[in-house]
């Protein structure tokens, strides 16, 4: 990720700087806390969120939690379990929070839930988003290859291809409106189409 000033690179084998301006690379400490793999690495505007693949267990679950860099100080802390964990989530900051936003594992076809929270920057507390997500009819959206984008007003979400029921050369696109805590469905009568 871009501070402004840096280039923040965080993988399982290290974390490091990158400045342009003089073409140097500097070492940052690893996390209190085990990273694993890696799912998604946001800026947020102060500080370099961290977010890791979903464990397998429980136990694994309370270890692999967000980690927060802040990149003057090179201090590392844990953020706390959000209240809705996707198993296979996207993460994007937008002006006053950190969004993730993923799929829950499928019990069977069909099954896919989406669910999300919302990390308050200012307050250090997380809020469970609307799970009331508007997929088209016979919607079985591929969770896990979903994208989130910020546009200032809106988190733009495509949830994947279609596997059945739809067209699949149409992707679904979905916008979380976060002062309302809603959702729409992004069609030809939508207001953002």
């Amino acid at each position: 990720v871009w501070t402004g000033e840096e280039m923040v690179v965080v993988t399982q084998q290290g974390v490091a700087a990158y400045n342009p301006d003089d073409n140097s690379w500097r070492s940052i400490p690893f996390p209190p806390e085990e990273i694993g793999r890696v799912n998604d690495v946001v800026w947020t505007g102060t500080e370099v969120v961290v977010w890791p693949v979903w464990p397998a267990g429980e136990v694994q679950r309370r270890v692999l939690a967000g980690q927060a860099l802040d990149p003057t100080t090179d201090t590392w802390r844990t953020l706390a379990d959000p209240p809705a964990w996707p198993a296979a989530l996207d993460m994007v900051a937008t002006d006053d929070s950190l969004v993730i936003w993923g799929g829950l594992p499928a019990n069977s076809r069909g099954s896919e839930r989406a669910v999300g929270s919302r990390y308050d920057l200012d307050s250090d507390t997380w809020t469970a988003m609307s799970e009331a997500l508007p997929e088209p009819d016979a919607c079985e959206c591929n969770l896990g290859s979903q994208t989130l984008t910020w546009t200032g007003e809106y988190v733009l979400a495509s949830p994947g291809w279609f596997s059945s029921g739809v067209d699949p050369d149409t992707p679904a696109l979905i916008a979380y409106h976060p002062e309302t805590d809603t959702w729409i469905l992004v069609d030809d009568e939508s207001p953002l189409a």
